[in-house]
């Protein structure tokens, strides 16, 4: 696999933050657009930090993707994450964690605090090599993190999600062995919704989307098979073309590896919300007559304040819509240019989550080269914040949202004139 083959040649080394940026040449410069560029399309809201710097949020905490301006060809990226260390925690565990580095995350401890920062790097030529590899780094971003829990013992964690364990890995007849699983919302089209771990709400869930790291044993083909089961036990089916007492399945390409692989299954579910009733759910991953991990999880309900919230929501997108004669509203790319430009074609109220706008090239995605898709980017990005602050500024705070923050509530999504997606966040 492509990615395998990446993977080995991963440079562990801790990632310093440095007070002062460092300048890019033009190559580093269309690295840093392309890495800016997949992340958006990813759904994970990076920002800018210095010329060499980007930042991005993934459950609750700030990651940093650094570009170095000294390595010229090959380039230079590296990922890191700064944690606080969990309560109980022992120092011998953080100091056995970092010397057994078991993947590609390297920790860098200061003796006496209770932080650790966690990093990867990789030489790469192209930004396609930054693609292959980032999830599979945010699986072992998790599998570190995991292995400074104080339940550690000897290198091996305890956990009770997974019947599967690398103690397992010798034992199972199966052909790969799942060390964890996480879910996310996401439309059909695999359009995050909310992110992994994130809470599921019924009147938000539409399609949930697993995502899997694990140990391979073989090199090949293998067929994965899930099993849903509803809030009373009962297996939910998805068509009669899936092996019966099974929902859904599909066949992956695996490969053996030391360290966790990342597979991304199917999403499974419904193309408007409400389908997934509030209550207790479970999810099963299966070769063959092997269950390879269980995993329950919780939709939620939301009160009243909310229901509220988002009626709410509703009357300020409407306003948002108002501010044009009609929508699509046109924006031009270049100032004082008329072409290339872009529209404003939809302004969405998403419950529970906020203002959605969802703007458009005028050409396809395919025609768009790096720096004209960046070009559309920015413009879009200043047309979009311009329509936040005047949003904020003309809404009465009586009628902002109470459980939304109001700089936190506005996304913007730009896909290009045939609809498919280049940037910002889709709902």
């Amino acid at each position: 696999m492509k990615r395998n083959v990446l993977l080995i040649t991963l440079l562990l080394f801790a990632f310093g933050m440095t007070s002062m940026a460092q300048s890019l040449n033009s190559n580093q410069q269309n690295l840093r657009e392309g890495i800016f560029a997949f992340l958006k399309k990813e759904g994970f809201s990076p920002k800018k930090v210095t010329d060499d710097k980007l930042s991005f949020k993934r459950e609750g905490h700030d990651y940093y993707v650094a570009i170095d301006a000294q390595k010229l060809s090959p380039m230079k990226v590296s990922i890191s994450t700064t944690k606080a260390l969990p309560d109980g925690y022992a120092e011998n565990t953080v100091l056995r964690a970092a010397a057994a580095n078991t993947n590609s995350v390297k920790y860098t401890y200061l003796k006496g605090v209770n932080r650790v920062t966690l990093s990867c790097g990789i030489y790469l030529k192209n930004v396609e090599a930054f693609n292959d590899v980032f999830y599979a780094w945010l699986g072992d971003f998790d599998d570190a993190a995991m292995s400074l829990n104080p339940s550690v013992q000897d290198g091996t964690v305890v956990t009770t999600e997974s019947p599967a364990t690398p103690a397992d890995f010798n034992s199972t007849k199966a052909n790969l062995v799942i060390t964890k699983l996480d879910l996310a919302n996401t439309h059909k089209d695999n359009t995050i919704i909310d992110l992994y771990g994130e809470d599921l709400f019924s009147d938000k869930v539409m399609y949930i989307k697993p995502r899997v790291n694990y140990l391979g044993k073989v090199n090949g083909e293998i067929i994965l098979r899930v099993k849903w089961f509803d809030t009373n036990g009962k297996l939910i089916r998805a068509n009669e073309n899936v092996k019966a007492g099974f929902s859904q399945e599909e066949t992956f390409n695996i490969g053996t590896n030391e360290r966790s692989n990342t597979l991304f299954l199917k999403c499974f579910g419904y193309d408007k919300p409400g389908r997934w009733k509030a209550g207790k759910y479970r999810v099963e991953v299966w070769e063959g007559n092997t269950c390879l991990i269980s995993k329950e999880f919780i939709i939620k309900s939301r009160n009243m304040q909310t229901v509220a919230d988002d009626d709410k929501l509703t009357n300020i997108a409407n306003t948002i819509a108002s501010n044009y004669n009609e929508l699509p509203a046109r924006f031009p790319v270049y100032e004082g240019k008329d072409e290339p430009y872009f529209t404003l074609n939809q302004v969405k109220a998403v419950k529970g989550t906020g203002i959605n706008l969802i703007f458009r090239t005028t050409t396809p995605l395919n025609t768009l080269s790096i720096d004209d898709r960046s070009a559309y980017i920015d413009a879009c990005e200043e047309v979009f914040n311009k329509i936040v602050d005047q949003s904020i500024g003309q809404t009465n705070p009586k009628n902002m949202p109470t459980q939304l923050d109001p700089n936190e509530m506005y996304f913007y999504c730009l896909e290009d004139s045939n609809g498919a997606f280049i940037s910002g966040m889709k709902f």
